[in-house]
């Protein structure tokens, strides 16, 4: 794997939302992903949250399902390991990170990705080979 980039659940949220407050964010993250969504990398973990916050946010089963599998198809997806876990304890430890967002650091980085698009740490971070990137901040 090479020029890989993993996304965090929430840029998924403002991708799949179409109202809301966030339909900002919403084109800004369609046109930062559709170019590259050959080279996206997303966990078993980010699936599951995502099912959760989209039911949350009360939209059918079917049209979650739906835009799930349009993920599977269009992304690489990493299941969460062992090797992972681990090493998000160790991230957690050294870094001070939820275990969370730990997991999805360790799963990036076991999974060579270059670039961790989140909103929930520290934008320009790099944390071995991986940078972590806001995409809202430019």
């Amino acid at each position: 794997m090479g020029d890989f980039v993993f996304v965090d659940t929430n840029i998924w949220i403002y991708s799949l939302l179409e109202d809301g407050p966030n339909h900002q964010k919403r084109l800004q993250i369609i046109s930062l992903l559709e170019p590259i969504i050959s080279n996206v990398c997303i966990s078993t973990q980010v699936v599951n949250e995502l099912y959760v916050a989209l039911q949350k946010n009360k939209l059918s089963l079917s049209l979650i399902e739906s835009y799930l599998d349009v993920l599977f198809k269009a992304t690489h997806l990493i299941v969460v390991n062992e090797d992972q876990i681990r090493k998000a304890w160790q991230i957690k430890s050294r870094y001070g990170f939820s275990y969370w967002d730990s997991l999805m650091v360790a799963s990036a980085m076991q999974n060579n990705c270059e670039i961790l698009f989140t909103e929930d740490l520290q934008h320009g971070q790099t944390i071995g080979h991986l940078k972590i990137v806001n995409p809202f901040l430019g």
